[in-house]
């Protein structure tokens, strides 16, 4: 390894430390930080330090504050959903996308994603969300709302406002779609056959 190998791998480990450093103190603060998210935040910070901040679905929220911003980003995308001629049923607890919606014979599934972020162009997706969509290409849509915000109400988080942005017939494909996890489970011991 030369010297400037070095020097940057020295920068890459000080700032994966520090982001450890965050995410430990988010987690003593009683934030809830998912796996996954710990992760992409571990491969943005070491990838794109610059970004980091820019983008994502709030991962310093506690789920308290993510419960309302995804019950926001949902209300407003089934208002979306309805002004434009489709009915939308709620399917979010039973599938792996959020509306079912109709119009004119037509079904499409529906997946939204609030955020309280200026920008919707870092998403988090299920490894069911991402086949869902691309086997159904064309005959989904992708519903973000960003720019929720969160303010504190009798120590409850309430979310309000919010800008909707639609992609119907979404392509998945066109967005970068990059693994960020893996679930590792241990494999049975293997038995010896007795000869």
């Amino acid at each position: 390894m030369d010297e400037l190998e070095e020097a940057r791998f020295r920068e890459l480990l000080v700032l994966g430390c520090e982001r450890l450093r965050y995410i430990y103190e988010a987690q003593h603060l009683g934030r809830d930080l998912p796996a996954a998210g710990a992760i992409d935040i571990m491969v943005e910070t070491l990838v794109a330090p610059a970004r980091i901040h820019a983008a994502g679905q709030g991962y310093w929220l506690t789920a308290a504050e993510r419960r309302a911003v995804e019950g926001r980003a949902m209300v407003l995308a089934k208002i979306w959903l309805e002004s434009n001629g489709y009915s939308a049923k709620d399917v979010s607890r039973t599938a792996s996308f959020d509306f079912e919606a109709l119009k004119n014979g037509q079904t499409i599934k529906v997946e939204v994603k609030g955020t309280t972020n200026e920008s919707g162009d870092a998403l988090l997706m299920t490894q069911n969300e991402v086949n869902l969509h691309r086997l159904q290409k064309g005959h989904t849509a992708l519903v973000v709302v960003t720019h929720i915000e969160l303010v504190d109400q009798a120590g409850k988080p309430i979310a309000q406002g919010g800008k909707v942005q639609v992609e119907v017939g979404w392509d998945i494909d066109a967005w970068e779609v990059a693994p960020i996890a893996y679930r590792l489970l241990r494999r049975a011991p293997a038995t010896a056959s007795k000869s």
